[in-house]
């Protein structure tokens, strides 16, 4: 399991990832899994069977982190989005709260 971190506009940003290597015993195909974070607010949470057979652990672990790191730097990008263009007062309101980001002022 790998754990990824990244602070961004004072948010912690964390991804949790792992594979399976070989699960299917049919196609030996390996299974990713990972889990995304928003300060500790659970944003996303994906499985999937990868669509190449992996030849190692590390093949099939390194699948699994880039999968994470994609969906990361989404997350970065979303975030980007939303601190860098005008909000109005009522909506930075609502993502303060929901994020609990007190420290935050207008």
């Amino acid at each position: 399991m790998y754990d990824l971190h990244c602070w961004e506009y004072g948010v912690l940003q964390k991804s949790l990832c792992d594979a399976d290597y070989a699960g299917d015993r049919i196609e030996r195909k390996s299974t990713s899994g990972n889990c995304q974070f928003l300060g500790e607010k659970l944003i996303s949470c994906a499985s999937k069977r990868q669509t190449t057979i992996a030849m190692s652990t590390a093949e099939a672990e390194y699948i699994s982190t880039a999968s994470c790191c994609t969906q990361l730097l989404w997350m970065k990008h979303q975030l980007e989005d939303i601190f860098t263009k005008p909000l109005t007062v009522e909506r930075f309101d609502f993502i303060k709260k929901n994020l609990n980001m007190h420290f935050v002022s207008n």
